[in-house]
């Protein structure tokens, strides 16, 4: 009984600090949501993310697809997992919104029903053709769902979303009530029936027309330096290589040590980042982009859509003799940057750099850490694991994807264009940063010299 009340003690101490939080966030008292917009057939703005995106698409340099790719092993049955992905279009929106663009300017018409195509193919279908597809943003749908059958009791599905759309937590929440309402249909009920838990209140298009309403600052900024990878080859192409390591448990763990024991993984990993790239570059000032999840408010945390928000979080290491001081000094780059932020759309206008086709405005290295593995759902019959696949190509020289994990170690992934580096530059640098996790050198008296290769 008394671990009882404990639990609701602190069940509503959470709650009463979720609002809280939501308040300061949103900018409305505690306990109002974002209010829900008549659905008569207009049509609603989009976000700032989704005109830049809209805009990429309208010039020709189209944002690589959201993907995720999923194995399961055992009698898959395909006409169950249609009425599964039907029940989800239902349920979410963004799904069956197309865009239009209305004297220059995208809006977004939600339409009363749609369908995702589903598509059964072998399994020497090449997975990059598949995740690469161009969508329709005026005619939908922006989404494809492809089972690969290497066997009878072996398939991947291969989720792409067009990331007008879809931000990498969408797809999971995609991929989780994929999972749900498959149990459903497999077990003979109603994959859209009331068993399950109710459509997310909140909308995307809901949210796109609260987010208008909120006040906007200038920011004040000083021109970004461009990083000059020496192992820069060309122009990125349509496709990605990948190069895998994983750093030992407990090293995240010591890092923070190092740095005094208060930063965050984020940190440690990005002035890793920082100190490999200041000893190839030779120079201080390291700009390293990565990417706000947008979904502070926790009405928005089943809703999908496209939240992500570009930070550039730029650090000066002048005089940065070892690893600590990096870390300090990232870590009051990482704090400010967040509190202070701003929608990226509006950076890149105060920075006003000279724009390059295909190539990102103001960072060409970026850090994402995913901190946590993604949830993959129960699937009756099957079991899942995350089937890995290389995605589209993107505007950067160089995407490092991290996974802390519990034991205090680190997944990594060196993730760049094919033709952007020199061939061997992505594991050059994939040592690099191992050597540097391991704090057996101090990278800010180490010179790049010579070729990548």
């Amino acid at each position: 009984m008394i671990g009882s009340t404990l639990d609701r003690q602190r069940r509503a101490a959470l709650v009463k600090l979720l609002a809280a939080r939501d308040a300061a966030a949103g900018g409305n008292p505690a306990g109002v949501g974002i209010p829900v917009q008549p659905r008569d057939g207009r049509t609603f703005p989009c976000t700032p993310a989704q005109r830049r995106i809209w805009l990429a698409e309208q010039s020709g340099n189209p944002v690589p697809n959201a993907t995720f790719g999923l194995r399961l092993r055992g009698p898959l049955r395909i006409d169950a997992l249609r009425a599964a992905l039907d029940a989800v279009v239902s349920r979410h929106e963004a799904m069956r919104t197309v865009y239009e663009e209305v004297d220059g300017q995208p809006r977004q018409r939600v339409l009363p029903s749609a369908g995702v195509p589903l598509d059964v193919t072998d399994a020497t279908t090449d997975p990059q053709a598949l995740t690469g597809e161009r969508f329709d943003l005026a005619t939908g749908p922006l989404a494809r769902l492809t089972v690969l059958r290497a066997a009878e009791d072996d398939h991947v599905l291969l989720f792409a979303g067009h990331h007008i759309a879809f931000d990498e937590r969408s797809i999971e929440i995609v991929m989780q009530d994929l999972a749900a309402h498959y149990a459903r249909a497999h077990a003979g009920e109603d994959a859209r029936g009331q068993t399950g838990a109710a459509a997310p209140a909140v909308q995307y298009a809901d949210y796109a027309v609260w987010a208008e309403g909120r006040p906007r600052r200038t920011p004040r900024v000083q021109p970004f330096t461009d990083l000059d990878l020496p192992f820069r080859a060309g122009p990125p192409g349509d496709r990605t290589v990948s190069v895998r390591t994983t750093l030992a448990p407990g090293t995240i763990d010591r890092l923070r040590t190092a740095g005094g024991g208060r930063q965050t993984p984020f940190v440690v990993l990005l002035s890793v980042l920082a100190s490999v790239l200041r000893q190839y570059t030779r120079h201080d000032d390291i700009t390293v982009g990565t990417v706000s999840s947008g979904r502070e408010r926790t009405d928005l945390a089943p809703v999908v859509g496209c939240f992500l928000n570009p930070v550039a979080l730029r650090t000066d290491l002048t005089g940065a003799d070892d690893l600590g001081e990096v870390m300090r000094r990232v870590g009051r780059t990482v704090a400010a940057a967040f509190a202070h932020e701003v929608p990226f759309e509006d950076l890149v206008a105060a920075v006003n750099p000279v724009r390059r086709p295909g190539v990102h405005p103001l960072f060409q290295v970026a850090l994402h850490l995913h901190a946590h593995r993604a949830t993959l759902g129960d699937w009756p019959g099957l079991t899942a694991e995350v089937w890995h696949h290389e995605p589209g190509g993107h505007g950067l020289d160089l995407i490092v994807e991290a996974v802390p994990r519990p034991d205090g170690g680190a997944d990594l992934t060196f993730r760049h264009p094919v033709g952007a580096l020199e061939p061997g530059a992505a594991e050059l640098l994939a040592a690099a940063f191992a050597e540097v996790a391991a704090i057996r050198r101090v990278y800010s008296k180490l010179r790049y010299v010579g070729s990548a290769t």
